[in-house]
């Protein structure tokens, strides 16, 4: 295994950074599995799961209640409101919720865990059946990170950009700043296979053996990823997660350069 920069460090791993340039010059194929491919959305994605989940009041039933004193209170700390937990003016302007005459009525209570709910789900990024982030940015990803760079007055790009992780307190020692995958091709690999989520050895081994099949029938090594992918059977109903490809996932298997036969 070949770990990225935070994978879990053990004794037979290296960091990617300590390999030569050309450390996979002579590697047509590389599969990732268990190792979290293309994770530099990983850590973006858990912060905005984890403040999606902080600002959620857990009912809309009009009773100023301690789930929803503590979104409030979320609410208040991540936007630095004064922290009160309670339904005051500065909270309700934050919200675009404030009287706007003389004659307007406050919000409700109801209203105020309505919009805090709705916030909460507009920030909830990509994620799986077992809620937890992908590490895929896809439309919610963007989603979330539209709704949180509007909200602290950032440019809304949908991007986990460089301002949007410094806000969010991801400095250089947070963040995972490798792409395994994307190192892998830089270094030389023509073509990564990586799974977005850990996958049990069974599975693994099922996969192997329906891939290795589909590539000595000449079939293009992203199809045959895909496919073999499908064909795995796992317990309780789980699926196999599906690959992802790095490089030319059009390619077909071929010798490697020296003639030892192709290389994974």
């Amino acid at each position: 295994m070949i770990a990225g920069q935070n994978s879990p460090i053990g004794i037979d791993t290296v960091s990617l950074k300590e390999l030569p340039d050309d450390a996979f010059r002579d590697v047509f194929l590389v599969v990732l599995a268990g190792c979290r491919a293309g994770n530099l959305v990983y850590a973006p994605q858990s912060k905005l799961r984890n403040l999606s989940r902080r600002l959620d009041p857990q009912s809309v039933r009009g009773i100023l209640d301690e789930p929803t004193r503590s979104a409030i209170r979320a609410y208040q700390r991540w936007l630095e409101l004064p922290i009160t937990g309670t339904i005051d003016e500065v909270l309700l302007r934050s919200l675009g919720a404030h009287a706007r005459g003389p004659y307007d009525a406050p919000p409700t209570v109801q209203a105020v865990q309505g919009m805090l709910t709705a916030l909460s789900d507009l920030l909830q990024p990509d994620m799986n059946k077992k809620g937890e982030v992908t590490g895929v940015w896809g439309p919610s990803s963007q989603l979330a990170a539209n709704t949180y760079q509007e909200k602290v007055r950032l440019p809304v790009t949908g991007q986990p950009d460089a301002a949007t992780l410094s806000h969010m307190g991801l400095g250089a020692e947070d963040k995972i700043q490798e792409n395994v995958a994307q190192t892998m091709i830089d270094k030389g690999a023509e073509t990564v296979v990586a799974f977005d989520e850990y996958t049990y050895f069974d599975a693994m081994k099922q996969w192997s053996q329906h891939f290795w099949t589909m590539l000595n029938q000449n079939r293009a090594i992203g199809l045959a990823a895909e496919q073999a992918a499908k064909q795995v059977v796992l317990r309780r109903g789980e699926k196999m997660p599906l690959p992802m490809i790095f490089g030319s996932g059009t390619a077909h298997l071929q010798p490697a350069r020296y003639g030892r036969g192709a290389q994974g």
